[in-house]
């Protein structure tokens, strides 16, 4: 019996520290959802300021503002795929799901650059190509539908590998 609770005061902290371990590894991958969101959605994100300056009509400052989220984007999956998972089952699922999320966000947000090229088209085009480009524009807006579906699908995975997770560490 003595040696049972010595083996049991012995492996207490071992999982007590695994535990603690897998917390720190979903939050770091968690917080890349969370710097993701202030880039979009904050008052002074840099989605915010892409619409300022499509509102004024300044397509080149908002198409650099999609070079910027581009870049944000890139380093946030690359510190994704960096991030070890040797230490936690499911570690890698879940890491691979908060991969594909985040591509399929940078698909769906890097899309715009496409309609403001067009849009910057159209406001210098002719009254006769004007017309034709906006029904293609009106296709880019259409074929923005199937990158909305890829984020909520993969929105589903992750949130799923989060829930998977936290289940198998007990968390």
């Amino acid at each position: 019996m003595k040696n049972l609770i010595i083996y049991i005061i012995f492996l207490l902290p071992l999982f007590s520290c695994n535990k603690n371990g897998a917390i720190s590894f979903r939050d770091t991958i968690t917080q890349k959802e969370h710097d993701i969101s202030d880039m979009l959605i904050s008052k002074n994100g840099l989605e915010s300021r892409k619409l300022e300056y499509l509102i004024a009509e300044d397509f080149d400052h908002a198409l650099a503002i999609t070079d910027s989220q581009q870049v944000v984007f890139d380093k946030t999956i690359q510190e994704l795929q960096m991030v070890n998972t040797d230490q936690f089952s499911g570690g890698d699922h879940l890491k691979q799901a908060a991969v594909q999320y985040h591509m399929a966000l940078k698909e769906l947000y890097l899309y715009p650059k496409k309609e403001i090229t067009w849009q910057k088209k159209l406001s210098t085009a002719t009254k006769q190509d004007k017309d034709s480009l906006q029904h293609e524009l009106l296709e880019i807006y259409k074929d923005k539908q199937k990158y909305y579906q890829n984020v909520y699908k993969a929105n589903e995975a992750y949130v799923l590998a989060v829930q998977r997770f936290n289940k198998g560490h007990g968390l």
